[in-house]
């Protein structure tokens, strides 16, 4: 008998937050650089999620940038992380 599991549900990365991610956050560590991008279409381990409002309130470290690449769209590829970390 196989066993069917449920699909995971996603959520905000921020402790103590339930809300449904819409932003995927990467680090370049290289250039000093926070990249928030849309969701992906896929969890990825090495990124985080988050949900509008913790998105929004986002700031980088001293001495790092923000860049923005959210469009007004729904969820990008998977093979799309490489934009968040390259």
């Amino acid at each position: 008998m196989d066993v069917i599991y449920p699909p995971l549900m996603r959520a905000c990365a921020k402790i103590g937050c339930a809300e449904t991610p819409i932003a995927t956050v990467g680090l370049r560590y290289d250039e000093r650089i926070v990249v928030v991008g849309p969701l992906l279409s896929e969890a990825d381990p090495n990124l985080l999620e988050l949900c509008r409002r913790h998105s929004d309130r986002l700031t980088p470290p001293v001495g790092w940038q923000r860049l923005d690449l959210t469009p007004a769209s729904g969820p990008i590829p998977a093979s799309s992380a490489e934009q968040l970390t390259a």
